[in-house]
């Protein structure tokens, strides 16, 4: 991301710069000032945003170019096929500049891909941009993990519809995130008037893959002349819970030593974008925010 000189116009040696640049990555403008004077290298906020701007710029074009072109060419990474690939994605939001007052959200879309076997092993993704502009990103990037037919790909996600498409179009086995189905089970659980004692226990018994969706909902739910009478937040849970039986088929996943929380791209979100993205005061142009987030998954 270094090499275009013609991107950089303020005579810094490219080591230098290589140096400035990771640092607009993981700190805000000023701060990096800061700590840059310490290596003596003299520089101001918005110098160091105009040089952000360019490479960041060209980062996620190089990114996307990479993902979404040549997708029918052969890898030249070496397959090693039968593997259990897990997919998560999520999506994160990040305050924009101000508008009339108010300051709208920015939807960050996170993607982490690892080995079942080897968590540490990961493939990053971010972008401020569509559900349809990341879905050939995101089979670009198995591409380039050498994910193959004969592999397992598990999609792990909350309900978001998107995120859903994407499992359904990509994914051998959608898993519903564990914890995000806890929190509808605890609305359905409250409407039946369980106490706090008996919330958490069945809380814990579905957080540890020891219940299935199906299961439970036909051993508790009330008869239909009851929760009926429910709110509409209560049925909406309920519909929530029975629209993703197949995915919530908790004993199963864990049998097969499948993961069914989405730990690994909620910690993206934390410390990949909100660690730089979400300080306090921070506002983002979306052109801005995309780059940024592109970068920092890089």
């Amino acid at each position: 991301m270094y090499k275009d000189a013609e991107l950089d116009a303020s005579g810094f040696s490219p080591e230098a710069l290589a140096r400035l640049l990771d640092l607009t990555a993981r700190l805000p403008f000023e701060e990096a000032v800061s700590v840059a004077a310490r290596f003596g290298l003299k520089t101001s906020a918005s110098e160091l945003e105009r040089l952000s701007r360019a490479y960041a710029g060209e980062c996620q074009v190089a990114v996307t170019e990479l993902l979404v072109s040549d997708q029918e060419e052969e890898g030249e990474l070496v397959e090693a096929a039968g593997r259990t690939m897990v997919l998560q994605v999520d999506g994160v939001y990040t305050l924009g500049r101000p508008e009339q007052g108010v300051c709208p959200g920015i939807e960050i879309k996170s993607v982490v891909l690892y080995p079942e076997s080897a968590p540490v092993e990961r493939w990053m993704l971010a972008g401020g941009i569509t559900a349809e502009a990341l879905l050939p990103q995101v089979a670009g990037l198995l591409k380039q993990a050498g994910v193959t037919p004969k592999d397992t790909l598990i999609g792990l996600g909350d309900g978001a519809a998107w995120i859903e498409n994407i499992f359904h179009q990509l994914a051998d086995v959608h898993i519903t995130d564990v914890y995000h189905a806890c929190e509808y089970l605890e609305i359905i659980m409250q409407a039946m008037g369980w106490n706090e004692v008996t919330r958490t226990r069945h809380r814990r018994d579905w957080f540890n893959g020891r219940v299935s969706a199906k299961a439970w909902l036909e051993s508790y739910l009330p008869e239909p002349e009851l929760w009926l009478t429910w709110d509409e937040t209560q049925r909406s849970a309920l519909v929530y819970l029975e629209k993703r039986l197949d995915s919530m088929d908790y004993p199963t996943f864990t049998a097969k030593g499948y993961p069914i929380g989405s730990g690994q791209v909620e910690a993206m979100n934390k410390s990949v974008i909100g660690n730089r993205m979400k300080r306090s005061g921070m506002h983002w142009s979306r052109e801005g925010a995309a780059r940024m987030a592109s970068m920092r998954a890089q």
